[in-house]
Parts: C-alpha cells; structure tokens; sequence
C-alpha cells in the first residue's frame, strides 16, 4: 500500500501529459477541419490522438501495477478501440473519397491508426509490467524470483502484431508510391515513413516480452536500441532527399517524414531505457529519458519556423500542422519512457528511474 501512495502522484502526472497531448490533437484537428476545411491536416492531427491515447493506455496499464492494482486488461482493450475506429475511418476515406485531399488524408490517417494498434500492443505486453524488474534485479537462477510472464510463442506472436502492421503499411505504401497519380505518391510516401515506426515499436515489443519472459540475452543488449535510431534517421534522411529533390506539393511528405524520424528518436528513448535498466543499470538509462524531450523541443521549434514561413507562403502551412502534432507525439512518449522500475518483491525498495 505504500508502494501505491508512494507512486499515485508521479502516475497521475504521466498519464495528464498524454492526455493533454490527447485533448491538444483531437481540440486543434476538430478546429482546423471544421473551420479552415483543411481535410489533411485536420484529419492527421485527430487520427495522431489515437496514438497519444493508445500511450496513455500504455502508461496507465504500467503506473496501475506499481499502485497495487491487479486488473489493467481494459487500458489497452480501450487503445485497441480507439485505433481500430481510426483505421476504419481510414479506409471509409479512401474507399469514398475521389479528392487529391481524400487520398492524401486517407493515408496518413491509415498510419496513425495503425501505429496507435502498435502502442496499444505495447499496453496489452505490459499487463506484467512488474516482472521485468524481479526478472531483472534478482538472479536468473533463483527459482522464487524467476517470473516467466510468456511461453516462447506468445512472445513471438506479440511481436509479430506490430510486426504484422508494419509489413502492410510497407506493402500498401510501395504500392501507392508506383502508381501514376500524384495523390497517391504523396499518400505512400507519408504511409512508408509511418510504417517505420511501427516497425521500431515492434522491437520495443519484443524487448518487453522478452524481459517479462527472463529470456532477454545479455547479447540482444542494445541490438534493438540502434535498430530504432537506424528507422528515426532513415526517415529524417528521406525526408530531406524528398524537400531537395521532389516538386513542391511534396513539401507536406517531406517535413511529415522528419517529424516521424523524431518520434523513432523518441521511441529509441524506451528501448535505450529498458535494456540499460536490464540487470544493471547504466548512464543511457537515465539519459534515455530526455530524448523524447529533446525531440519534442526540435519539432516545436521546426513547426515554428514553418508556421512563420507559411505566413509568406501557404504551401509550409499544411507541414507546420503536421509537425506540431508530431511534436505533441513526442512529448506523450515521454510519459511511458519515465515509467519507474519498481521491484514487486520488495515493496520498500527505491524504484529505478
């Protein structure tokens, strides 16, 4: 019971930052579709509330835990619902709509649905959150310490949900970048980058459901980590080749791309925290809780700069949008990269942050 009072105020202001992050893209997407009729930016910024949301559902199903609460099945049941309703709204758009807007939208609301379905995958691995660290902090072979949370096939079947997403995202967005139409290649463009970070939340997946499981290798140790930095910097790098040599309605693509490269940074944050928090905890760990603060800072300071250019010219308006709520992204993931590690074995012991 002291573990919960101990914890109940630093969990409370975790899940208020996802959720203001929440009521920031649903508030300013509602207001720029129904006022300016702006359908790409305004649809993106409501569909990229599912994912700030499915992080909230991540985080609560983690902070419950530590206060002393057993049952957290409906957090990520809850994130499910809400990315599985954004990439149904997705499709209606591309199955209906005939527009440049249309299309363009429809894919970008595609992808944040179905990075919100890889968060909230996240949530559902985090339902025995506290045996990471009486995996981690006690010896393997202790047998009364050696929580196994998954058999080896769940793990794998886990991995393979967002694993699963990401390899349709690739497939539909090669797909729209080959056709003719100029819509269509925008749209594939904004879907590739997206699917990226699905795949580096796929690896954020497998690390956890490898620790709940007490399988994680000392030689799996930062694999993963650089794997994520690798798709961040992938997409940054992509999307300045794309402003530099693409035609300007690639703008929007374009800066879109660099703002989902620093959410991989962001995301890298977790995988860097976990796996230094892994039996033994090193500096990275610590300092790993400021990237998703840092990448935040550099998109707000981007989606600056663009709303100040499109003041001259309306073409950066769309990006500058696209970019703050990507930014607004970053700062949700904060929340689940500062999920303490709390011992439940020892319930007067430190928890490490």
């Amino acid at each position: 019971m002291l573990r919960g009072y101990r914890h109940k105020g630093y969990s409370f202001v975790l899940r208020l930052i996802s959720l203001l992050m929440t009521s920031y893209e649903l508030g300013f997407g509602s207001y720029i579709l129904c006022a300016d009729k702006n359908l790409v930016a305004g649809r993106f910024l409501i569909s990229l509330g599912s994912i700030t949301f499915a992080l909230f559902c991540v985080i609560a199903t983690s902070m419950r835990q530590i206060e002393g609460f057993a049952r957290v099945w409906y957090f990520p049941v809850a994130g499910y619902s809400f990315a599985l309703g954004v990439c149904i709204w997705a499709i209606v758009i591309l199955s209906t709509g005939r527009s440049a807007a249309d299309i363009v939208s429809g894919h970008m609301v595609l992808g944040a649905g179905m990075i919100a379905l890889c968060v909230s995958t996240i949530a559902l691995t985090s339902r025995h959150f506290l045996h990471i660290a009486a995996n981690s902090l006690h010896k393997a072979n202790s047998s009364d310490r050696d929580i196994s949370s998954y058999t080896r096939r769940e793990v794998f079947l886990l991995a393979s949900i967002p694993a699963s997403v990401a390899l349709c995202g690739f497939v539909y967005g090669i797909y729209s970048i080959a056709l003719p139409r100029l819509p269509e290649k925008l749209g594939g463009h904004a879907l590739m980058a997206q699917s990226f970070v699905c795949l580096s939340l796929t690896f954020i997946v497998y690390i956890l459901a490898r620790q709940m499981n007490n399988t994680f290798l000392k030689k799996f140790k930062w694999r993963f980590s650089v794997y994520v930095v690798i798709n961040g910097l992938i997409n940054i790098i992509w999307g300045v080749c794309v402003l530099c040599l693409r035609p300007r309605p690639f703008t929007t693509p374009g800066f879109g791309m660099i703002g989902l490269g620093l959410v991989c940074i962001s995301i890298s944050g977790k995988a860097h925290r976990v796996v230094g928090s892994w039996k033994g905890v090193s500096e990275l760990a610590y300092f790993a809780a400021y990237f998703p603060a840092l990448a935040g800072l550099c998109g707000l300071l981007l989606s600056a700069i663009l709303f100040s250019a499109a003041v001259q010219n309306p073409l950066y308006l769309d990006s500058a949008y696209a970019v703050s709520g990507l930014a607004a992204v970053c700062v949700a993931i904060y929340g689940i990269v500062a999920i303490p590690v709390v011992d439940p074995l020892s319930p007067d012991r430190d928890p490490v942050f």
